[in-house]
């Protein structure tokens, strides 16, 4: 299998992560014949953004 690393910056994006995260197409990437990882990048955000 091939692997692949899904980036997601974030700043304050505690409300939208989530809605972003659940529309990654995990079942199509896997049917592919991928491994993915998701990275959750955060630059510096002041709200309940985890990284």
């Amino acid at each position: 299998m091939r692997n692949v690393v899904i980036m997601l910056p974030t700043l304050d994006e505690a409300k939208g992560l989530e809605v972003v995260a659940e529309n990654i197409p995990s079942q199509k990437i896997k049917q592919m014949g991928w491994n993915y990882q998701v990275w959750v990048v955060d630059g510096g955000s002041t709200d309940e953004t985890k990284s």
